[in-house]
């Protein structure tokens, strides 16, 4: 299926019965409450812009009919527009932006409007990935690979970026602001939650092709020039906190959809003790 196809699977608030994918069972994690009455996953200008930086990698060929940069001659206001992936901040729009949209929309059958520099970043940023070493230590891999599994009576998925042919890895692309050193990277995985993502997608993996991969990379880029890469590989130790961490979610999940009840993250008077730096 396409990735369009492959993300409008993925459970909402209003579908409770769709697929569980590691961003949404994150999100649902820090608070139940949030999730259901709000509006699910959200991503925001950094995640659209990762996404872009993914598509030019893997998936090249299907750039075109999925972005648009804004042309030369679109009005002022239409590069300060919310809909575009930008990081600069949306104005109000003027009627001449408005009617260009409309006209655009129309044409291009809502297609993501991109900024002519986001655009050039993230080709440059995907020109550096696919020319790494990182990549080519791969060798021949699979791009892309979606995966869909059960988990009791919930149905999973995932979209594992790098899935070598041969070996006992799968790879996932992170884009940064900044690659730290071993210990701030560490508390940037557990902080994203991406030792969940390592264990689940191994999971789906193996339960799918009958292999026994036990191996997660995540090769990350910096966004800013001159793009510096670098890959992590996660601990067995790491990949075991991530397993119990997404199936402790997912079992709250279950129970959260049988009873019909999403609690705040704090649904009981909790006693809080002085931190210790005190």
């Amino acid at each position: 299926m396409t990735t369009e196809e492959y993300h409008a699977l993925t459970a909402t608030p209003s579908n409770l019965q769709g697929h569980v994918s590691k961003s949404m069972l994150w999100a649902f994690a820090k608070s139940p409450f949030k999730w259901f009455n709000g509006e699910g996953f959200k991503g925001n200008a950094k995640t659209e812009f990762g996404s872009l930086v993914h598509a030019l990698c893997f998936e090249h060929t299907v750039c075109k009919s999925r972005y648009m940069v804004i042309p030369d001659d679109a009005p002022r206001d239409v590069r300060n527009d919310s809909r575009i992936m930008s990081a600069k901040k949306p104005s109000q729009n003027s009627l001449d932006a408005i009617a260009y949209w409309d006209a655009l929309d129309a044409e291009n059958a809502g297609k993501i409007m991109v900024d002519p520099d986001n655009m050039a970043k993230a080709q440059t940023i995907a020109a550096t990935v696919m020319e790494s070493e990182h990549i080519y230590s791969y060798g021949a891999c699979d791009y892309e690979v979606q995966v869909q599994g059960m988990v009791g009576s919930t149905p999973m998925k995932g979209m594992i970026d790098i899935a070598p042919h041969s070996g006992n890895n799968l790879g996932d692309l992170k884009v940064t602001s900044s690659i730290g050193n071993e210990e701030s990277m560490a508390r940037h995985i557990a902080n994203m939650g991406y030792h969940w993502q390592g264990a689940m997608y191994l999971d789906l993996y193996n339960a799918i092709h009958g292999t026994n991969r036990s191996e997660f990379d995540l090769i990350f880029v910096e966004e800013d020039a001159p793009h510096e890469m670098a890959l992590f590989t996660l601990s067995n130790n790491f990949l075991d906190k991530g397993r119990e961490g997404y199936m402790n979610a997912i079992a709250r999940w279950q129970q959260c959809v049988a009873t019909k009840n999403f609690p705040p993250a704090h649904a009981t008077k909790t006693t809080v003790e002085p931190p210790k730096w005190i």
